[in-house]
């Protein structure tokens, strides 16, 4: 059995053994290219208490914006919907943000972005939103309940700007 300061080699860049989340690394690099302070929070098991497997879903990242406080982003990568100009996030997810959100009463984003823009834009939309602006709608193959939330209803952030946009 390994013990709590071993080190498999396995490990991701921030530290845990979950294959490499490519948007989670553009992220962390455009927070750390614009100087905010934040924790990673490792998505294992181990590292959060058990009362919170089940029911709630913990962020990647809490990040400090000097105006606004903590918020907390869970970072998607998710290609736009070329037709329909949206994206798709699981029920499930949200449910599990929000228990997450109401137990640590912090403020949680998504944070939403792929390869197509090179992981440079980013489209934020505030959990409590999606159930606003969304149009919730159940997958024809398995009957699991998604939203789908449209690009015009995210805030834009380049790799130019400011998190600050979030609350202008």
């Amino acid at each position: 059995m390994m013990g709590l300061t071993s080190q498999p080699a396995n490990r991701n860049f921030c530290g845990n053994q979950d294959p490499p989340n490519f948007a989670e690394l553009r992220f962390k690099e455009y927070l750390d290219a614009k100087r905010y302070g934040y924790v990673y929070l490792d998505q294992s098991p181990l590292m959060f208490a058990a009362e919170f497997h089940d029911h709630r879903k913990r962020p990647d990242f809490l990040v400090n914006i000097s105006s606004i406080g903590t918020i907390a982003v869970d970072v998607k990568d998710k290609p736009l919907n070329a037709i329909y100009k949206n994206f798709a996030i699981d029920e499930v997810e949200v449910l599990r943000l929000v228990a997450w959100q109401d137990q640590f009463r912090t403020p949680v984003w998504f944070a939403i972005s792929s390869e197509a823009s090179d992981y440079n834009t980013w489209y934020f939309i505030h959990l409590d939103s999606i159930r606003e602006v969304g149009t919730k709608r159940r997958r024809k193959d398995t009957g699991e309940a998604f939203w789908t939330i449209k690009i015009t209803n995210c805030i834009t952030i380049g790799h130019d700007d400011s998190l600050h946009k979030l609350v202008l």
